[in-house]
């Protein structure tokens, strides 16, 4: 199920430029304004300070993984003519539909060097989900070394199939 909170929140992180220097001012000044204005709120005001080092690289993770998810999720669907329901890094996925969008937003995955790959697909009545993960998502062949992988796992379900039949 698509959450659209979810997929606005980093389609606007995705989207909008960010400068590192502006950030952290309007950062700092929005934090002081809660520590100062708002009575629940029962930090100081250089508690969220902490954290912009944090989005800074989950956000430049998260550019990069996007782009991969997409360039995977493309290769797939062109290469394999067939339903398939793809799900990268438990965060991504691509259904029947193929429309692309975020179910999850695991941080540690994103920020991960590696990549989770999980193609279900169906071959007479049976369903069947290839899972692998890739060590290095900055492989530039990523895509291709996926879609084989891919392929020749639903050809040998396929000839799996084939034997048992007989």
């Amino acid at each position: 199920m698509k959450d659209e909170a979810l997929n606005l929140y980093i389609s606007l992180i995705l989207k909008e430029t960010l400068e590192n220097d502006i950030f952290e001012k309007y950062n700092n000044i929005f934090s002081k304004f809660l520590a100062y204005t708002n009575p629940h709120y029962k930090y100081n005001g250089t508690y969220l300070d902490k954290y912009i080092n944090d989005f800074v690289c989950f956000r430049n993770a998260l550019l990069a993984k996007d782009k991969k998810y997409k360039d995977i999720v493309i290769g797939l669907l062109s290469d394999i003519d067939q339903n398939l329901d793809i799900l990268i890094d438990q965060s991504f996925c691509c259904d029947a539909t193929n429309i692309f969008h975020y179910v999850k937003l695991d941080k540690d995955k994103i920020l991960s060097k590696s990549i989770e790959v999980k193609v279900k697909f169906d071959l007479d009545g049976i369903s069947y989900v290839f899972c692998k993960d890739y060590s290095d998502f900055a492989e530039t062949q990523l895509s291709m070394m996926i879609c084989k992988d891919v392929n020749n796992y639903m050809v040998s379900k396929k000839m799996e199939v084939i034997h048992e039949a007989t």
